[in-house]
């Protein structure tokens, strides 16, 4: 344990006797530094930005931090910024072309041990209002501890720490993870520096060590003097290695992402997968016309900016309408069109970035054209040879090292065309998920297929432009029915869900297919943030044809892929696309299954209800109802207690309630129901998992029973005075209270 100086413990203060001052006074610090901003000139530099920059661009003066994942990371302000840097001196101009190829990664937190943090809510005429009573000290990776008194906070920080505070607007808490609240004996959050009194060596706390933190230590870290703290007592810590020089997980805004060494050499060769001399018919989509290994040197990672490609052969220019590049079952550029006048195919803005000593394997790919006997398509026997040139067809940051030119084997233009698929939304007004649901439907469409071929459907990726942020979605799953065809683990930086098909699904001639995709919602997602998915490019929607063995043409809107088809549905345009809006309020209750099945009898743990809880405020949960529908109070098998220890449970180790059996329950209709008054908090912003379990005997009758989270007969979850907001002292009501959630039907069954 350690304190700050001349701190008294038996000071009688509450935390709320300090949240009016503590507010003023950080609002004195946001309007101070919004002046800092507007008083800065910042220098033109002329170099190419690098990993670990500042950077900005000439027309736009917000500065980002470019991280070692090629993405930039914004500043939300100046609070933020002068934790990590004192000035704008290094920070770098570059051009808007370069600015805009990397793309966005999230927002810079405040720096670990810096300041103390209270959330605040900006109101519609530009005031701010106090959004929680906490004030928390922030620790690594964006972790927030809240201090639970004013006691804790001047053993921690010293008699001036509401000096220390910073307000953060609420909408930023999604940035942020709660941890384990900080009280007058806890250690420092990882990142505080501190010193001894009388003593000028200053430490930087990781976890319960202590790191002596040299002149260059301070130096190459950034690290700031007005943040170092003052102990009494250091004792509680063991001695760890000296803090020498600039280390990335203290010095890096961004997760700690240490700068990736730039590799000196990158090796390109023709890919042993590349395909051989082929013949594809007209309109087959993601035709294979090169595969190329691009190898990085083992002494650090390669970034590959551009690639071009020429082509070469009797043809005719227009017999390919678009080209594409991937990585994998990854797009990475929109199509793109041959220079008729170099024949060259020019991939742009790439920031492809390869790892240290790995080969990261590209697919240089084309749609053919509809087959025409003259004009603007694809001409019948037309051959197309495609190659890197030479080196200087590969823009990189490294030496570019192989045996040019590296050509792919012909392809010529067939006499027939490959089948079609039609793409359609497909469902209506799908259901509308809630704030921290699992498995909501996000997305519903129509696969129609033609007669021409037996269709073998390998990948599917769908755009996602809804106003919820992608990175508030996870587990997106892809069904057709009830199976489980693919899913993936979250939006990639191009706004794709990319669903790669280890098994393709197959359509028969003619046969049509309602397709789902699935995700989990976050618990930091708003009320009223929309959904909406579709096909940004019809190439993104890959099946093998059984009888020609190339891509179908698919029509989701634009593409017309023969004149007696109807168009497709899924573009984007007008209503062609699946669009939902997150609900919830105050509090905000998601259904998460099980689903209705069969149950044997005498078993102990049986889950009955999933559900999650994710509160807009901070919030004390006083009184849980739970019913259970299918087994009247009177029946011989309630009165035996054969249902029993009935609880619910915090899936993640949480405060759960208390366990009761069936003939501790009030009669309602065909059940009964208990009232649990275990008071459980949940702070804003989080979500919390439960489940309802129960235990059935052996001698229990068959029968037929299901649980509901809430009263059934008022079809609310909670009643009036069940939720209380712990920011105004009020109950959650009318609105903001969430229906009933009543789970699917279980079957008991006997042995």
């Amino acid at each position: 344990m350690e304190k700050t100086g001349n701190v008294s413990l038996t000071r009688k203060k509450t935390m709320n006797n300090f949240i009016k001052k503590a507010f003023l006074i950080s609002m004195v610090v946001i309007l101070s530094l919004w002046g800092v901003v507007g008083a800065v000139t910042v220098p033109v530099h002329a170099n190419v930005a690098s990993t670990g920059d500042l950077i900005k661009t000439a027309t736009n003066p917000a500065v980002y931090y470019l991280s070692a994942d090629g993405k930039r990371y914004t500043f939300n302000h100046a609070r933020e910024y002068f934790t990590w840097y004192d000035d704008f001196s290094g920070v770098v101009t570059i051009a808007d072309t370069e600015m805009f190829s990397y793309d966005l990664g999230g927002t810079v937190v405040l720096r670990p041990g810096a300041r103390l943090m209270q959330y605040v809510s900006v109101q519609g005429d530009g005031t701010w209002m106090i959004a929680s009573p906490n004030v928390y000290a922030v620790s690594s990776n964006g972790t927030i501890m809240a201090l639970d008194s004013a006691e804790t906070a001047v053993a921690l920080y010293g008699e001036n720490w509401e000096q220390m505070i910073v307000a953060i607007p609420d909408y930023l808490s999604g940035y942020y993870t709660t941890g384990a609240a900080l009280t007058s004996t806890s250690t420092y959050p990882t990142g505080t520096l501190v010193k001894m009194a009388g003593s000028d060596q200053v430490y930087y706390i990781e976890g319960t060590t202590k790191r002596p933190v040299t002149a260059d230590g301070m130096t190459g870290n950034n690290l700031n003097m007005d943040y170092v703290l003052t102990a009494s007592d250091l004792s509680g810590y063991t001695d760890g290695t000296s803090v020498t020089g600039v280390e990335g997980d203290i010095a890096n805004p961004v997760g700690g992402a240490t700068a990736t060494p730039i590799g000196t050499g990158l090796t390109v060769a023709l890919s042993p997968s590349s395909p051989g001399a082929q013949v594809a018919p007209g309109l087959a989509t993601n035709v294979p016309l090169l595969k190329v290994n691009l190898t990085a040197s083992t002494d650090g990672a390669v970034t590959v900016n551009s690639l071009v490609f020429t082509k070469s052969g009797p043809s005719d220019n227009n017999d390919m309408s678009y080209y594409y590049l991937y990585d994998g079952a990854t797009r990475l550029t929109s199509g793109k069109s041959l220079n008729n006048t170099s024949l060259t195919v020019t991939f742009s803005n790439l920031n492809l970035s390869v790892a240290a000593g790995t080969t990261k394997a590209l697919t240089f790919s084309a749609d053919v054209a509809a087959l025409v006997s003259s004009g603007s398509g694809a001409t019948a026997g037309g051959v197309h040879i495609y190659s890197l040139a030479s080196a200087d067809g590969v823009s990189t940051s490294a030496q570019v090292n192989g045996s040019f030119p590296l050509s792919g084997n012909t392809v010529t233009i067939g006499s027939v065309s490959t089948g079609w698929l039609d793409v359609d939304a497909n469902g209506g007004t799908l259901t509308n998920p809630t704030v921290g649901q699992t498995g909501a439907t996000v997305a519903q469409f129509k696969v129609t297929n033609s007669s021409a071929e037996i269709m073998h459907l390998s990948r599917l990726s769908l755009y996602q432009t809804g106003t919820l942020e992608n990175a508030k979605f996870s587990n997106l799953k892809l069904y057709q029915s009830s199976t489980l065809l693919a899913e993936v683990s979250g939006i990639n930086g191009d706004s794709l869900a990319v669903f790669d098909l280890a098994t393709p699904f197959v359509l028969d001639k003619s046969q049509n297919r309602i397709f789902t995709v699935t995700a989990d919602i976050a618990g930091s997602a708003r009320n009223g943030d929309t959904t909406k998915f579709y096909l940004d490019s019809e190439s993104d929607v890959y099946a093998l044809g059984q009888t020609y063995g190339y891509g179908a043409c698919v029509d989701a809107g634009t593409t017309t892929c023969t004149s007696s088809a109807v168009a497709g549905t899924y573009d984007g345009t007008s209503t062609n696309y699946s669009e939902t809006t997150v609900q919830g309020g105050q509090v905000t209750v998601a259904n998460n299954g099980p689903s209705a099945d069969n149950v044997s009898v005498g078993q102990t743990n049986v889950p009955m209800l999933k559900f999650a809880i994710t509160a807009g405020v901070n919030i004390e949960v006083k009184q849980w109802r739970v019913e259970l529908i299918g087994l009247p109070v009177a029946h011989a098998d309630c009165v035996a207690d054969y249902i029993s220890n009935l609880r619910i449970v915090d899936d993640n180790g949480g405060s759960g309630t208390s366990a009761v059996n069936c003939s501790d329950l009030t009669a309602v209709t065909d059940g009964g129901y208990y009232q649990f008054t275990d008071i459980i908090n949940i702070d804003a912003g989080e979500t919390r998992n439960y489940t309802v379990y129960m235990d059935i005997s052996s001698s229990m009758s068959a029968s037929t029973t299901y649980v509901v989270l809430g009263n059934t007969a008022s079809a609310n979850t909670f009643s009036a005075t069940a939720v209380k907001n712990t920011d105004n002292n009020q109950y959650v009501s009318g609105g903001d209270a969430p229906p009933a959630y009543r789970a699917a039907i279980r079957v008991l069954l006997e042995d």
